[in-house]
């Protein structure tokens, strides 16, 4: 369509600038054999009208008022009368200046020239023939005494105009395939990078359905693209993680119950295997076995509670107000007599009712927890410091002990299910390395933060912080 649009517009003006030319130069001419003709000067007219051609490339014709040509500059149409549209319109249209276009036999006037290359070849094999010729005819009136006598016809051979616009054409032509191809190949070559990170992502996504969470996407630029694949390696990264620690859960959750039950077969073993029943080492080892299903209960219970808790959403908490205060108080009188048996004294600071919208059960599970975690990891004879207060828009809950402590490298992994810093020391207290996790799945469900700070061998300080509105 462009190639079309263009070549008109290059034909139109090329033409439209001849034809205003040679119309001009009719009319000037035809007030200028006006005299000649008139006074019937046959030489005078005919040398006018020779030079004329010679000096504009053209054919000068005149004819009379009745279109018989009186002088021709090649002599050739001498008492010819001609009927073409130019000489009507001007001898009886009433028009000034009249032109037109034919393709016509080669007059033997002119040589026709095509450019010496390829174009010009191209042009003369597919659009010429070599008994043809373009020409244009402008017509105008001579008037002599207000009166009409005659008219002055140029006979214009416009094969080099018309070869120049053929040759503009193709040059186009080639110039909008050269383009076209061109922009094939840049849409290729586009369309090719734009859909290798879309194909990488369709195979990475085809890899994470069947399980392999390695799969990553080479990010550059911040198109949306590379915004889309950032997203989708940060995903891949969370799956493999995901999978690494469930992984890493089920195969700890299966050594900490195949412990105790293990335990558990070998004291079944060593009653089953007495030779003489013995009351007191049965009632011990009955008492073991008890101890160990005791344990195997709550790791069970534990992991049931972490399930839960990675089910649920904070929309399905079942939310009340809570008395904190309250709450933190009956849960440090039912631990007071655990930490009575070691001499250990609960130190208790508590804010009168403290209000907060949450569920009351896990609420009372982080209390437990983190309180019985200190006690267990304290010192015999020592203290543990218990704090409720708020402070502008948070609820603060505090809990410090001078125990053992934690070291450094041990702080980060405090949180991860079943991480124990001192493994030995677990099995003695009976804890089962989900609880700190599974009291940060309670402040996150309920919008809150938690932060430790320890210095092995001086004891630690568990910080929780929850939204509070007054």
């Amino acid at each position: 369509m462009l190639f079309i649009i263009l070549s008109n517009v290059i034909e139109t003006f090329l033409l439209d600038k001849t034809s205003s030319e040679y119309n001009q130069l009719a009319q000037t001419h035809s007030v200028q054999v006006a005299p000649l003709f008139n006074q019937a000067s046959a030489t005078k007219l005919y040398t006018y009208l020779v030079n004329v051609s010679a000096e504009n490339d053209c054919r000068a014709i005149v004819v009379d008022a009745y279109g018989i040509v009186q002088s021709d500059a090649f002599s050739q149409l001498n008492g010819v009368a001609l009927d073409n549209q130019q000489i009507i319109d001007v001898l009886q249209g009433g028009v000034n200046v009249s032109h037109g276009f034919y393709h016509l036999p080669s007059s033997s006037g002119y040589e026709k020239s095509y450019p010496n290359n390829l174009i010009g070849e191209l042009r003369q094999f597919l659009f010429n023939s070599t008994d043809n010729e373009w020409v244009m005819y402008c017509a105008s009136p001579i008037i002599f005494d207000s009166k009409i006598i005659g008219a002055v016809l140029l006979s214009v051979p416009i094969e080099s105009t018309v070869a120049q616009i053929e040759l503009i054409k193709w040059q186009i032509l080639i110039i909008s395939i050269a383009t076209g191809i061109g922009a094939i190949l840049l849409i290729t070559l586009f369309s090719g990078t734009m859909l290798k990170p879309i194909r990488q992502l369709t195979q990475g996504i085809s890899q994470i359905a069947l399980g392999d969470f390695t799969q990553r996407v080479k990010v550059s630029g911040n198109s949306e693209l590379a915004q889309l694949a950032s997203t989708f390696n940060q995903m891949s990264e969370r799956l493999e993680n995901l999978e690494h620690t469930r992984n890493e859960f089920v195969a700890n959750a299966s050594h900490e119950l195949k412990t105790p039950m293990s335990t558990i077969k070998i004291l079944v073993e060593s009653l089953q295997h007495q030779k003489k029943v013995d009351p007191v080492i049965t009632k011990e080892l009955l008492g073991d076995v008890s101890s160990e299903i005791d344990r195997m209960s709550l790791l069970v219970n534990d992991l049931l509670s972490l399930v839960r808790l990675d089910e649920q959403k904070p929309t399905a908490l079942l939310v009340s107000q809570v008395n904190l205060s309250a709450a933190l108080m009956q849960v440090c009188d039912n631990l007071t007599p655990l930490s009575f048996e070691r001499g250990i004294e609960l130190d208790l600071s508590v804010s009168a009712d403290i209000a907060f919208n949450g569920d009351e059960y896990k609420l009372k599970r982080l209390f437990i927890n983190l309180i019985d975690n200190a006690i267990k990891y304290s010192e015999d004879n020592s203290i543990v410091q218990v704090s409720l207060h708020t402070k502008s828009n948070q609820i603060i809950f505090k809990v410090q002990d001078y125990g053992v402590g934690i070291s450094e490298e041990d702080v980060p992994y405090i949180f991860d299910r079943f991480y124990r810093v001192d493994k030995m020391r677990a099995r003695v207290t009976g804890g089962t390395g989900l609880g700190l996790s599974i009291v940060k799945s309670i402040i996150l469900l309920h919008n809150g933060d938690i932060k430790i700070d320890s210095t092995l061998g001086k004891g630690t300080t568990i910080t929780v912080v929850l939204p509070y509105t007054a």
